[in-house]
């Protein structure tokens, strides 16, 4: 099952070796981003990788060097909400012998660490006012301490960062430093969601497959048609992670060589990411659908579709008719009629 002919991917087999995963997908969204690391990956600007959990922030981070003249230098990764508050600063600086009780010999940290490579700092929403405040003095000056040290140490490494929190929220809500935001988002990227690249889901499904096929985890075996539309359907909050998880699930338990739209129902009840309410979306499109292709004249269909999406693009602005009227380009008087035409008046 080899599908690499239909993948559009980068690719750098000089610098990789194969060992980096490729981003799978011919979408607008995938090669514009394709595009977008291949352009930063040639200067030595911070960059800023904005996107959900789970859509591939840490691998766009890793392409950006594996593609920049920093490749044969190190890449190290820090997961800032995975570290305490209280040891952020010695994780990022490291300490010298007998900075703090424990401290019994020198260490060093992340940023010495990373040398003139890159220095990778994700979820960087998750840092309390005092580390940003550490970190921001570190960039501005390109030097830092180590903790209980009083030698100033240089460093060279490229910086990038990534979240998945809207940091100009933050930033208004006194949260996040609004001068450690713009020394790091000199270059913003976008990583999409899945959600914005629907289209590539069969790619991506394929691969998985192949994957767990070549390490004769499974048998042969192909989601349907039916199967893949749905699939294609779905919300995935937690994105390209969510979307392997469940793939790799199904087929492993699903029985015989076709996977079902039934399969992924049966084998997605307990899933983390609430799947259930997404399933349920996906299960109602299908009625709609239905509905509206049950339609008896032209006009009828048109009628049912206007109903239907002035529906739910009220129940998306959580019925503020004010909002939705904005969002549709439309006036307020417009869609109150609108409203009253196709009894919406309860979700208004």
């Amino acid at each position: 099952m080899n599908n690499s002919h239909e993948r559009n991917t980068l690719q750098d087999p000089d610098h990789l070796n194969g060992h980096l995963p490729e981003f799978i997908g011919k979408s607008i969204a995938i090669q514009e981003l394709y595009q977008s690391i291949k352009k930063v990956a040639q200067n030595a600007s911070r960059v800023l990788i904005l996107g959900e959990s789970g859509s591939g922030k840490e691998l766009a981070a890793r392409w950006i060097h594996h593609l920049s003249s920093r490749s044969e230098q190190p890449f190290v990764a820090v997961n800032c909400a995975a570290i305490p508050s209280e040891l952020i600063e010695s994780e990022l600086f490291g300490h010298e012998k007998g900075a703090f009780t424990g401290a019994i010999q020198r260490k060093t940290g992340r940023f010495e660490d990373a040398e003139e490579g890159t220095l990778f700092l994700d979820e960087l929403g998750d840092l309390s006012l005092s580390a940003q405040a550490k970190l921001l003095r570190a960039l501005q000056e390109n030097q830092f301490y180590r903790v209980g040290g009083n030698k100033p140490i240089r460093f060279h490494a490229r910086v990038l960062a990534a979240t998945n929190r809207d940091l100009m929220d933050a930033v208004s809500k006194g949260k996040f430093r609004h001068d450690l935001y713009y020394r790091l988002a000199i270059l913003i990227l976008h990583v999409p969601s899945l959600r914005e690249r629907r289209e590539d889901i069969p790619l991506l499904v394929r691969n998985y497959l192949e994957h767990l096929i070549e390490q004769e985890r499974i048998g042969s075996c192909v989601f349907t048609k039916g199967a893949m539309d749905f699939l294609k359907r779905l919300e995935w909050p937690g994105n390209i992670r969510q979307l392997h998880n469940v793939v790799e699930r199904v087929a492993l338990l699903a029985n015989g060589p076709e996977i079902t739209k039934e399969d992924i129902l049966h084998f997605t009840e307990e899933d983390e990411h609430s799947l259930l309410m997404d399933r349920n979306s996906a299960e109602r499109e299908d009625s709609i659908r239905d509905f509206l292709l049950k339609s008896g004249t032209f006009r009828q269909f048109k009628e049912r579709s206007e109903a239907w999406y002035l529906e739910h693009k009220l129940t998306q602005c959580g019925g503020n008719v004010a909002k939705t009227a904005e969002e549709l380009g439309i006036t307020r008087s417009a869609l109150y009629e609108k409203i009253k035409k196709y009894s919406l008046q309860e979700q208004a």
